[in-house]
């Protein structure tokens, strides 16, 4: 784990110095200046720099810790500014040759001020600033506005009221690279709004050209019962289709 974690066991730790492992048994409560974390077992493999980490896993982001970074966009911004927590069952934490990979397995679920967002599974790499989150993705949230840059407006006054209502986003894979600042939804994507619903196969929110696009059988029903239906639709800033 980090150099600067402080882990503290519940009932102590055993010591496999030949295979320079680390085992807790019992419960730990595991601090650091961004984090603190806590579940019932982990295994450190000290030659390998990585952890696994077994049973009722959480882990609470502290508010505000590392967030002072200007390379950070407004979503990354927020979400570093706002305290949240992460339960799962399983977690690999990987540090090698200066890079962090998280991988979570099981009932994955992160609360981060109103949005929840829940998956089979989870990825993180830090060198590559990637976030993905496989199998049953569901995103609730008060509005779309999260996914979108803060100052993303559209002049279609239906397209701008749907990115302010309650929203929940249904996949079979989310994926956020911070760098390419894109956004993906991919499979069965269902977006469920209060006056609408939305079907298509893969959802683009692209901050770097300004479009948002859905493809594959792309279904939008109204709650009058008014449909549209396409292949492809593309928005983009200014609200051209």
């Amino acid at each position: 784990m980090r150099n600067n974690a402080i882990i503290y066991p519940t009932l102590g730790l055993e010591v496999d110095n030949e295979a320079n492992k680390i085992y807790i048994n019992d419960g730990f409560v595991m601090q650091a200046e961004e984090y603190r974390v806590s579940a019932n077992t982990m295994v450190i493999y000290s030659d390998d720099n990585y952890s696994e980490i077994e049973g009722n896993i959480q882990l609470i982001q502290l508010k505000g810790q590392g967030s002072d970074n200007s390379t950070f966009d407004s979503r990354e911004q927020t979400l570093r500014q706002t305290a949240g927590t992460l339960t799962t069952d399983h977690m690999t934490y990987i540090n090698q040759s200066g890079n962090e990979e998280i991988k979570l397995k099981g009932n994955v679920k992160i609360r981060h001020g109103q949005k929840i967002i829940s998956s089979d599974i989870a990825y993180y790499n830090k060198d590559a600033d990637d976030y993905e989150l496989n199998g049953n993705v569901l995103v609730t949230a008060p509005s779309l506005k999260w996914l979108l840059k803060d100052e993303t407006t559209f002049n279609n006054d239906d397209i701008q009221s749907s990115l302010e209502m309650a929203v929940t986003l249904k996949a079979n894979t989310l994926h956020f690279n911070a760098t390419d600042k894109i956004v993906v939804l991919i499979g069965d994507v269902e977006v469920l709004l209060k006056d609408k619903v939305i079907y298509c196969e893969k959802l683009t929110f692209d901050d770097s050209d300004g479009w948002v696009s859905l493809k594959g059988n792309v279904k939008m029903i109204t709650d009058n019962h008014d449909k549209i239906e396409s292949q492809e639709l593309r928005l983009n800033k200014i609200g051209r289709a």
